[in-house]
């Protein structure tokens, strides 16, 4: 899943010396739920057993990630007060699904008009996502913020009404922690951690087959 194509062609070369070198470890740490550790055990066609392999969440910093006082985040960043703020953050690429959340956002806009969809973030995908924003006629609506520190993330999310991920694969999310330790609910699509991390109806929730 790396951004650069040329680097997939090396992949199955990568991955195969990669167990190699596992096969001489005691303990493997995993960022990833139960179910995609045992299809990495699976792949490595017996060079991994299952029981070497320990499941290791994601950290975060929770003295940065917290929740605060969504008015005064907004104030801070020049957004308004009474509109309904979606957000997303990571990588600006294909495999973080960015078309599926414009898509789903386009309905949404129609639904809640005074809205708009923040993507914190750089990436490759970055023109074509300006590109898909301004066919749609939502090049006012959707706002690239580029590449933010741990400090502005944290405000951004803070300012947040809804967080959401269309992520085709993900490890341990740490978006996603990100996001649910500043107290916002999320919607996401059902990727490696998510239904670890997000209880239905509770903090957000997880949609299945996009």
């Amino acid at each position: 899943i790396s951004k650069y194509k040329y680097a997939h062609l090396l992949a199955e070369y990568f991955e195969n010396s990669f167990f190699k070198h596992l096969k001489k470890v005691q303990c493997i740490l995993a960022a990833g739920n139960d179910e995609a550790i045992r299809e990495m055990v699976a792949r490595s066609k017996g060079e991994i057993e299952l029981e070497r392999v320990n499941k290791f969440p994601t950290r975060i910093n929770t003295e940065i990630f917290k929740t605060g006082d969504k008015v005064q985040k907004r104030n801070q960043l020049g957004i308004p007060e009474f509109s309904t703020i979606v957000m997303t953050t990571g990588r600006l690429a294909d495999i973080k699904g960015w078309k599926f959340m414009i898509d789903c956002f386009e309905k949404f806009n129609k639904k809640v008009p005074d809205s708009y969809f923040y993507f914190i973030g750089e990436g490759e995908a970055k023109d074509r996502i300006l590109n898909y924003s301004a066919e749609k006629g939502l090049k006012n609506k959707i706002i690239l913020t580029g590449k933010k520190n741990a400090v502005e993330i944290a405000t951004f999310l803070t300012s947040a009404d809804l967080f959401i991920m269309g992520s085709y694969k993900e490890g341990w999310s740490t978006s996603l922690i990100e996001s649910i330790a500043c107290g916002i609910p999320a919607c996401v699509t059902e990727f490696s951690s998510a239904r670890e991390i997000i209880t239905d109806g509770i903090n957000g929730n997880v949609i299945s087959g996009h």
